[in-house]
């Protein structure tokens, strides 16, 4: 019962991690170290498509 307590009082954070990282625009949270970046929003011309030549793994 206290794990399925925890599970919901988790799923409840996230939630409300999610939501307020909706209103910043698009985030994503790095697998190396605990932190988010977080872009401007983007208008309907913005190309949403990664260019072949960039690598997905950046390092800040």
């Amino acid at each position: 019962m206290k794990t399925i307590w925890k599970y919901q009082e988790a799923e409840r954070h996230l939630g409300k991690i999610i939501k307020s990282a909706l209103s910043e625009g698009p985030q994503y949270v790095t697998q190396q170290e605990i932190g988010t970046v977080s872009c401007p929003k983007t208008d309907i011309n913005f190309e949403t498509e990664r260019q072949r030549d960039f690598s997905r793994n950046i390092e800040l």
